[in-house]
């Protein structure tokens, strides 16, 4: 009877021991909601202990790439919407499953002090700009919607020769910290989530020149744990998370 009692007790504890760990919701981010997602993880967490998040960040084509080449990925958090439409139309993701959170703010910015940046058109035309970073359109939506920016202002052929083309928009922000840059359409996120000293300056670009930035999380088909997935998307619409985002620049 003793060791009958014994087994069960192993039994137990070890049924509560893997219930207790911890399991990993591996989450593909796109490149600018990299800082604001580390603070909503860290607030999900708080209060899903039983959860603890893996961040996968990139330019939002090269995660669905991966995605699309069998990476163990159960959430995607998309910088624009069309490629989370690419997902269901392959059929790894579910159009019910698909939770828009924000919107993205697109800006022109500067570490040169001698760029006054009054208006959008002349910082873009001034003769000592030489090179203007933008992330590749073909994988990062705000770099599409530089492209989208620089043709509605009619500027396409006069700025062509200066443009320097980033693999995300991280990238692009780099080129314009380095100086290999003197502008760069980044997101507002970016410089949000830098000191003060090294925000330099910007300008917001007016959204009447670009498609809408809708940040879009979705739930993979492939997920081992729909359940914590479903639950860290919705939780990308509460107030908690909705307060993060703004204090990096995003918008409803």
């Amino acid at each position: 009877m003793r060791l009958f009692l014994g087994y069960i007790l192993i039994l137990i504890n070890l049924c509560v021991s893997t219930y207790a760990s911890p399991h990993t919701l591996s989450v593909a981010v796109a490149s600018n909601l990299s800082k604001a997602v580390d603070e909503i993880d860290n607030v999900f967490e708080s209060l899903n202990p039983d959860v603890k998040i893996k961040k996968i960040v990139g330019s939002t084509g090269q995660l669905v790439a991966q995605i699309e080449h069998e990476a163990p990925v159960d959430v995607l958090l998309s910088a624009d919407y069309s490629f989370v439409d690419q997902l269901i139309q392959s059929k790894r993701a579910d159009s019910n499953k698909v939770c828009p959170f924000t919107h993205g703010v697109l800006v022109l910015w500067s570490m040169d002090s001698d760029l006054a940046l009054k208006d959008l058109k002349s910082s873009l035309l001034e003769t000592k700009v030489l090179r203007i970073a933008i992330a590749n359109p073909k994988n990062a939506p705000f770099g599409k919607a530089a492209h989208q920016v620089i043709k509605n202002l009619k500027l396409t052929d006069v700025l062509n020769p200066k443009i320097v083309t980033a693999e995300s928009i991280a990238q692009a922000a780099q080129f314009v910290q380095s100086g290999n840059a003197q502008l760069g359409f980044i997101a507002l996120s970016s410089i949000r989530a830098l000191t003060l000293k090294e925000q330099g300056r910007w300008l917001v670009v007016s959204d009447e020149l670009y498609e809408p930035l809708e940040q879009t999380a979705v739930v993979l088909n492939k997920t081992v744990f729909p359940k914590d997935a479903e639950k860290y998307v919705l939780f990308l619409k509460a107030d908690l998370a909705q307060t993060i985002l703004a204090k990096y620049g995003y918008k409803n």
